[in-house]
């Protein structure tokens, strides 16, 4: 039985591929000179920036400066961030009915400044950010912890994702994956292996029937 529903964030609750693929390719622009296109840039769904800037930054103490400079162009494109149509009213409609949950590769900082003001926290029984674990998507730990947290087993969560990294973090910790289509461009073959495919937001009310 379905006890509970853990969802991403980018790509799978929110529009953002604007405001988080485009913060990085301006400041990958802007500090190392890099002429990256959105599909040269696609690998940075579903994962923490700092993760995404070790594919170009060897040094630390220099991803954390870029960091902060994608940081700024998130905040200067934070207003083209949206929830996908669909997606407040499904929420409501199950959160009387199931847990809810959380697991992104936002940092809390990130998450407070651009999701909470949407408005859908009191909906949600945890959350589990980048900042919450050590080893992040698509090692299982930020779900194993989400569901400590919410007092439940793999086999009792589902989890909606929209990337191949949900994917192997959720098989990894023994839970179903959900891929949210909506949020994903074209079909590859990891998205084949998906337990159950959603073609929109509110077919996500259909899982817990």
């Amino acid at each position: 039985m379905t006890k509970a529903l853990i969802f991403d964030i980018d790509g799978t609750l929110v529009d953002s591929d604007q405001a988080m693929i485009g913060s990085i390719q301006l400041a990958l622009k802007q500090e190392l000179g890099l002429d990256l296109s959105f599909t040269d840039l696609a690998f940075t769904k579903g994962i923490p920036t700092q993760v995404s800037l070790q594919r170009f930054i060897d040094d630390p103490a220099e991803i954390d400066r870029v960091e902060e400079v994608v940081n700024h162009f998130i905040g200067k494109l934070v207003h083209t961030e949206e929830l996908f149509p669909g997606v407040a009213s499904t929420l409501r409609q199950l959160a009387p009915d199931i847990q809810l949950g959380i697991v992104t590769s936002k940092t809390s900082e990130e998450f407070n400044n651009e999701f909470v003001p949407m408005g859908l926290m009191p909906l949600f029984d945890t959350v589990i950010t980048a900042s919450d674990t050590d080893r992040h998507k698509p090692h299982p730990a930020p779900l194993e912890l989400a569901l400590s947290r919410l007092g439940i087993t793999a086999t009792e969560a589902i989890y909606v994702g929209d990337t191949k990294y949900d994917l192997e973090m959720t098989h990894a910790a023994g839970a179903q994956f959900a891929l949210a289509r909506w949020g994903t461009a074209g079909t590859t073959t990891w998205q084949q292996e998906a337990d159950i495919v959603l073609a929109q937001p509110t077919d996500i009310a259909h899982l817990v029937r």
